[in-house]
């Protein structure tokens, strides 16, 4: 019945994220067969190239908004090439997505500014969709259409709803888990000199980056029986509000769990959530992440961040900044 708040009008039975078996298994099963490793292994060269131009462009300027000119460009070059959009059509997809996700700061509800971007966002994935059914290309939205499973196919509603899925949390998500990550490194600057010195540690610092700063707070769920749980009866049908920030925090599971320290063992956390509805892109945000460190870390290793200027998103569900500014050293 929905995973966020206030789900979108249409979305909820039709995502990934909003069903269970046996409608989830029809959709992974076949997201899966076209949605690999393989195929976002093979954007690694691109990611990375573009996470250098967009990075030494950065450094000549003298800095900026690190979201804008690094994180959230990156983030969203991702999701155009999986996804095969134009140059000229990716320009507006960061700031649809960001004003979707965000919420008036003291009423919770959607703006109209919201209202306005949730339409065009839609109306632009609608638009993108119906192209591949007549002009297919070698991308994702093109091997979704075309994916078969024993006579089991997607129907164009179901790619819509997950195409509009992958963009939003392809976008906002990775460049939220960037920008908390590259603001926690510049609190802990003896960590971040460790992984600029030993890129190789950069994969394990960023599970705990994950951990600490975990970009998807909390998400609604429906009871789908009774359950009690630590003496609190929940009853079929009950919302319920499962805290992944809080979890990710809890000293049942973690050592001294608010303390930062990237060279905590691995240890399991949700910052892609768990089971069968983990996060369709963890893959991709993964590679994303080391190559954004990597090149970053490499170029300007002590960078500052004028905590003044930064500004955290109004977000019910998802923790971030809308504004990181950053000063290359």
């Amino acid at each position: 019945q929905g995973n966020i708040l206030d789900d979108f009008p249409g979305r909820a039975g039709s995502s990934l994220g909003t069903t269970d078996p046996p409608k989830h298994s029809h959709l992974r099963r076949l997201i899966n067969e076209v949605f690999t490793r393989r195929r976002v292994m093979a954007l690694e060269p691109e990611i990375r190239s573009r996470t250098i131009d967009h990075t030494e462009r950065f450094i000549r300027a003298g800095g900026g908004c690190v979201l804008d000119a690094v994180t959230g460009r990156v983030a969203t070059d991702v999701v155009a090439i999986l996804l095969g959009f134009e140059e000229d059509g990716q320009s507006d997809l960061r700031g649809w997505v960001s004003a979707v996700l965000q919420r008036d700061p003291v009423t919770r509800q959607m703006t109209d500014h919201s209202q306005a971007s949730l339409k065009a966002l839609g109306d632009y994935v609608r638009d993108q969709v119906d192209r591949r059914y007549s002009e297919p290309s070698g991308d994702l939205i093109t091997a979704l259409i075309n994916v078969e499973d024993e006579g089991d196919r997607l129907t164009r509603e179901e790619i819509v709803w997950l195409v509009f899925t992958l963009i939003g949390a392809g976008i906002e998500s990775s460049s939220s888990v960037l920008g908390n990550g590259l603001a926690a490194l510049a609190d802990h600057p003896d960590q971040r000199a460790h992984l600029a010195a030993d890129p190789s540690a950069i994969p394990q610092g960023i599970e705990e980056i994950l951990r600490f700063e975990t970009s998807a707070q909390r998400f609604r769920r429906v009871a789908a029986q009774d359950i009690e749980l630590h003496g609190e009866r929940i009853g079929k049908g009950d919302n319920v509000l499962l805290m992944f920030g809080s979890a990710n925090r809890d000293d049942r599971q973690f050592e001294e769990p608010d303390k930062f320290d990237i060279h905590r063992k691995p240890a399991r956390h949700l910052g892609f959530g768990h089971g069968i509805h983990f996060c369709l892109g963890g893959a991709l945000a993964r590679l994303s992440a080391k190559i954004v460190l990597e090149e970053v870390l490499a170029r300007m290793p002590r960078y500052t961040i004028d905590r003044a200027g930064a500004t955290r998103m109004s977000s019910p569900t998802f923790r971030g900044f809308t504004r990181l500014p950053v000063s290359p050293e």
